[in-house]
């Protein structure tokens, strides 16, 4: 199929439309940077002219792009399903019908050779921004109308297929979350007055969780030409995951600590935002610093249960509540106390059925993340060909 390099401001115009009277010109919705999701081309939200009287003068019109200058490495640009006004920290762009088709024009815009552009031509410090100026020098190698018809419709294959994984993803979610909340969600204190051992269940038991947790300590001898693997517990729950390896004679913090697999791992500077998680197979062997508490469970705990326990509301709580400082991104974690706090432990067979039901949902809501992985590798290929 015969190929023709044509640039970007050879495909697109940016409309200039403007409105100082926009509710008297018939646009009651507008549209800031907020409102435009990283990586999807679907306007979700939007704001209200007569509520937010927003000071934006920015016509757009259905159909056209709205890219986000600021911060291009967000990756925001959307397709606009109505007419509106704008931030000025929004690029407005219209197909030029006759060169590229409108339905692939939006593909083009999400690729990654015009983000990459994007934030390589950005200017400004603290919040680089791109014009259309430079995007307009951006390439593609594009085949005719017809062939790009062909292009458009296999991408948007791939778009409805991705929406449908993303809906089953929500719905997983959902499910865990409902799951988690019905099994987990009363185990602990909601109240400094709040009596566990009234409503323990037969087979349960309250306890602290220093009778159930054991805070272990493996002080490695760093050797200066040894490569030691590290690791970050991600905030948000999100587990922990490697990081770079080092040589020894590179590591500032000399005191350092081994991991091994099934470990509990605290942040003790992150974990009023989620930073904890347990150590998989694959980081035994990794270090920490003492910035990091680790723990392994006593008999009559299962790890992986307690590592879901730990995402309910009020076992966060305690995360919080057992944490000091005036700045929560500074705020540092009483350990001690936080190990005196109660909860009510469930039987261990229990608690290793509800592990296991939480385990396979999260074990199918990762499969379908990876299919989207997928999804992404295919139509990059498809508008790199």
């Amino acid at each position: 199929m015969n190929k023709q390099v044509i640039k970007l401001k050879d495909i697109c115009r940016e409309p200039k439309l403007t409105s100082s009277e926009p509710l008297k010109d018939g646009y009651d919705k507008y549209i800031g940077l907020e409102h435009i999701d990283s990586n999807s081309l679907t306007l979700s939200r939007w704001g209200s002219v007569a509520q937010d009287k927003p000071s934006f003068t920015r016509v757009f019109k259905k159909g056209h792009i709205l890219l986000g200058k600021r911060r291009p490495y967000l990756r925001k640009a959307a397709i606009a399903s109505f007419d509106g006004i704008c931030s000025g920290d929004i690029i407005v762009l219209e197909a030029n019908e006759s060169v590229v088709d409108p339905e692939l024009f939006p593909f083009l815009i999400h690729s990654n050779t015009v983000w990459s552009h994007a934030i390589k031509t950005s200017s400004g410090s603290l919040s680089p921004r791109t014009k259309f100026k430079d995007l307009g020098q951006v390439e593609f190698s594009l085949p005719d109308l017809v062939g790009q018809k062909m292009l458009a419709n296999d991408l948007l294959n791939i778009q409805r297929n991705r929406i449908s994984v993303e809906q089953q993803i929500e719905a997983t979610s959902q499910l865990i979350s409902s799951l988690l909340q019905k099994t987990c969600g009363s185990l602990g204190k909601y109240s400094p007055t709040d009596n566990l051992d009234e409503r323990c269940s037969k087979g349960s038991v309250v306890v602290r969780l220093k009778d159930i947790l054991v805070k272990v300590s493996r002080p490695v001898k760093l050797s200066d030409d040894t490569e030691y693997g590290t690791v970050v517990a991600r905030r948000a729950f999100g587990g922990v995951e490697a990081r770079e390896v080092i040589l020894g004679k590179n590591i500032k913090v000399k005191s350092q600590f081994e991991i091994r697999e099934g470990d509990f791992l605290i942040s003790k500077r992150q974990i009023v935002h989620g930073g904890c998680g347990v150590v998989p197979k694959s980081l035994t062997g990794s270090v920490v610093s003492n910035e990091y508490d680790v723990f392994n469970a006593k008999d009559g705990l299962d790890m992986s249960f307690f590592a879901w326990l730990v995402k309910t509301p009020r076992l966060r709580n305690y995360f919080f509540i057992n944490s000091v400082g005036i700045h929560i991104e500074k705020m540092l974690f009483k350990t001690e106390h936080w190990l005196n706090m109660p909860i009510i432990l469930p039987p261990i067979a229990m608690q290793r059925t509800i592990a296991k039901s939480l385990n396979e949902l999260d074990s199918f809501r990762r499969l379908q993340f990876g299919k989207i992985d997928h999804l992404e590798e295919i139509k990059t290929h498809l508008l790199s060909e």
